[in-house]
């Protein structure tokens, strides 16, 4: 659904459903969260999703001036602002561990060129960081409950 940004990975990327289509989607999938379905994103994202799907997916959630929740690393150690938005924010895995704040400052930097997205892992990502909690992001298994 995101199409191709400068620095992103989404290629040929298939056009996004119609809102109409999109709201029934999430009618449906709200719906079944609510009777206990395991479905992965929180009830919080789904509704989320819904309230800010007008079909541009891009404009939907923006991590700029968040939290740093996640970071991407490259097989060689490059670190990236993100997995859709791949710009080298100059720094190796392997230096993280002295240089947190400047690495998560220059994600915030980077970002601001991103146009945005409508990836839940990404939504999520920065609310555990702010609420130190998985809320109902990550379902858990309970003998006897959920289906």
């Amino acid at each position: 659904m995101h199409p191709e940004q400068e620095f992103g990975k989404c290629r040929n990327a298939l056009p996004p459903p119609s809102a109409e289509s999109m709201h029934r989607f999430l009618d449906y999938l709200i719906k079944r969260k609510k009777q206990g379905e395991k479905i992965h994103p929180s009830l919080h994202y789904l509704e989320y999703l819904k309230a800010n799907y007008f079909e541009d997916v891009r404009s939907i959630w923006h991590c700029k001036g968040k939290n740093a929740g996640w970071l991407t690393v490259d097989h060689d150690g490059t670190i990236y602002p993100c997995d859709d938005y791949q710009v080298d924010l100059g720094y190796k895995i392997w230096e993280i561990g002295d240089n947190w704040d400047k690495v998560a400052r220059s994600k915030q930097l980077a970002v601001v060129g991103c146009g945005g997205c409508a990836w839940n892992t990404h939504y999520h990502a920065v609310d555990i960081v702010d609420s130190n909690s998985l809320g109902s992001y990550v379902h858990s298994k309970v003998e006897g409950k959920g289906k």
